[in-house]
Parts: structure tokens; C-alpha cells; sequence
């Protein structure tokens, strides 16, 4: 095998083993935030665009269509698992960092103002590219 080959391998093995340390930690911290009261563990992602309307047909599918974005949180908190999603469309905002930190933003807010007992809030995102 060439040395190219080689360090991709090499690579891709790191990347692997990176991806399932975190997916254990995420798994602790999950399991954590269930037995304390004070840690709040929390996932999120930005769903792909939404067309709308949805339209199956290739020819009206080309025509202009309204974008929507979806931004889905999920907490694990207690003995409860709650999901949130945060709706807007393309007429009021991207779908970029500013978007995503500003409906982050307004959950942990929202979040605190409803529960004192909350200390950390442990966050988790998959690839979300905001």
C-alpha cells in the first residue's frame, strides 16, 4: 500500500475513535443530567431545508419555492426527555450561525427562567453547520 492510502487510513481510524469518545460522553452526560437535578443535557441540529409547499412534481419543483428552516432541540432533564423546534423561513433569517446562536439563545433563556435548580446545560450538536 502507498503511503497516501496508508494516512487516510490512519485518519479515518482516528476520526472513528474521536466520534465514539463522543458519542460516550454524550451517553454519561445524558445519564448524568437524569440522576441530577442540576445538569441539563442537550442535543441539536438543523433540520435540512424544507420546500414549501412540497411539491413532488419535477416541473413545479423548480419554480421558486419558500425555504424553511428548522432548528430541533432535545433535552434530557430528570426522568423526562422534552423536544423543542425553533420554525422560521427565509424571509426572516438565514440559516447561519447568528440564527442557530440566537434560537440557542432564546431556549436557554427560556429554559432558566423556568427552573432555578438548573446549573450547566451540557450542549451536543451533530454537524450542524450554524
Amino acid at each position: 500500500m502507498n503511503e497516501e492510502i496508508q494516512d487516510t487510513i490512519k485518519e479515518k481510524n482516528v476520526h472513528l475513535q474521536m466520534a465514539e469518545m463522543a458519542y460516550e460522553e454524550k451517553k454519561k452526560d445524558k445519564a448524568l443530567s437524569t440522576v441530577n437535578n442540576e445538569i441539563l443535557s442537550v442535543s441539536f441540529d438543523l433540520q435540512k431545508c424544507l420546500a414549501t409547499p412540497f411539491l413532488s412534481s419535477g416541473l413545479s419543483f423548480y419554480k421558486r419555492q419558500l425555504w424553511t428552516f428548522n432548528l430541533t432541540i432535545y433535552e434530557t432533564y430528570g426522568d423526562k426527555n422534552y423536544s423543542y423546534c425553533y420554525l422560521w423561513d427565509e424571509t426572516k433569517a438565514n440559516r447561519g450561525g447568528q440564527e442557530v446562536a440566537s434560537c440557542i439563545y432564546k431556549y436557554v433563556n427560556d429554559k432558566l427562567d423556568k427552573c432555578d435548580s438548573i446549573k450547566e446545560i451540557i450542549f451536543y450538536s451533530d454537524c450542524c453547520p450554524g
